[in-house]
């Protein structure tokens, strides 16, 4: 089950990506400025916190997709769907632990200077993912098809699904 499902969300994820990649709001699809409708009440400006967020959750797409990138990787080699074995499963190993230590950096770094209540939480939480997933990386043993692939594949499935920050910034 796991050799099919990692390889087909890595596909799906490269292809919303690329989808997404070039695409711009069509000003064409949007109303002029003289045909809409006005109200007494002015709509409300979005508020430095929000923007702050916007900036936050933009930015911790790339750390977050290091971490995707390594778990993939790691999967194609486990699946024999990549050449280089256990040599290169340490290395894709190493990498991973790399990346998950630096998104785990940046949502703390974040976690500082949030002023935002529910953002706050969000990082906590996804933090202290983080911290056991590292845990369990740090020391996974060399059974790099067995073990080693099931702590990944877990730790990865466990955080993608029950991450506070994703949610939040996809709110």
């Amino acid at each position: 089950m796991r050799r099919l499902v990692l390889p087909l969300l890595f596909t799906a994820v490269l292809a919303t990506a690329a989808a997404c990649a070039g695409s711009s709001p069509d000003a064409t699809a949007l109303p002029s400025p003289g045909a809409s409708v006005t109200s007494a009440a002015p709509s409300p400006s979005p508020s430095p916190d929000s923007a702050r967020d916007e900036v936050f959750c933009e930015g911790r797409k790339v750390p977050q997709m290091e971490i995707f990138k390594a778990v993939a990787l790691y999967a194609g080699f486990a699946n024999g769907n990549y050449q280089g074995g256990a040599p290169a499963m340490k290395k894709v190993l190493g990498e991973l632990r790399t990346a998950v230590g630096g998104y785990r950096a940046y949502l703390a770094t974040a976690l500082k200077t949030s002023t935002d209540t529910k953002l706050a939480e969000a990082l906590t939480a996804d933090v202290d993912r983080l911290d056991a997933w590292s845990k369990k990386l740090a020391a996974p043993g060399t059974d790099y098809d067995g073990k080693v692939f099931a702590t990944i594949s877990d730790g990865w499935t466990a955080f993608s699904e029950a991450s506070a920050v994703s949610a939040l910034c996809s709110a």
